[in-house]
């Protein structure tokens, strides 16, 4: 797709390759745009973040959440995050919406953890929410466990992904 005619189908761009596998300037699993390059991938618009205008509390089952922008391009299926607003990172949690309006959605999903969406002290406090889907998807393929020298003794996954690079000079 370009700017003017952005691509409305599904594309995935599996990046592949393992750590050491080969040997080029750039490494491994990766996209790379050098000095004079550019690279243009357009796909349907949507807002990508916005920030929460009301607390969600925890719990199951629907529940609406409330933000701060326009997200009615954000359709039915499409997956959130909605970012910790604690000090433990690990309270992000991901829901699913149901149905979005201008500036609120239905989503499902457990939330376990409370999500701020309030000023306070004249601070805003207020928790991010950020789309997860997309039209196209450049993702690194992963192997099924981890192997070679990727802290194997502390993950048990494959940590090596994909890699989008822009060098010096790119346009």
């Amino acid at each position: 797709g370009s700017e003017d005619c952005p691509f409305a189908g599904n594309a995935e761009i599996l990046l592949t390759g393992k750590r050491g596998s080969y040997t080029s300037v750039d490494g491994e699993k990766y996209i790379s745009v050098h000095s004079g390059g550019s690279l243009e991938i357009h796909g349907q618009p949507k807002t990508s973040w916005t920030k929460l205008t009301k607390t969600v509390a925890p719990g199951g089952s629907v529940r609406t959440i409330n933000v701060l922008d326009d997200v009615s391009s954000w359709v039915a299926g499409d997956q959130l995050v909605l970012a910790s607003t604690d000090f433990d990172l690990n309270q992000a949690e991901v829901v699913t919406i149901e149905q979005c309006f201008e500036r609120s959605c239905n989503v499902t999903g457990n939330i376990f953890y409370s999500h701020f969406g309030e000023i306070d002290s004249d601070v805003d406090m207020s928790g991010e929410v950020g789309l997860l889907t997309r039209n196209i998807l450049i993702q690194g393929e992963m192997e099924e466990r981890c192997y070679g020298d990727q802290l194997c003794d502390e993950y048990d996954f494959d940590t090596f992904g994909g890699h989008i690079m822009a060098k010096k000079g790119f346009k």
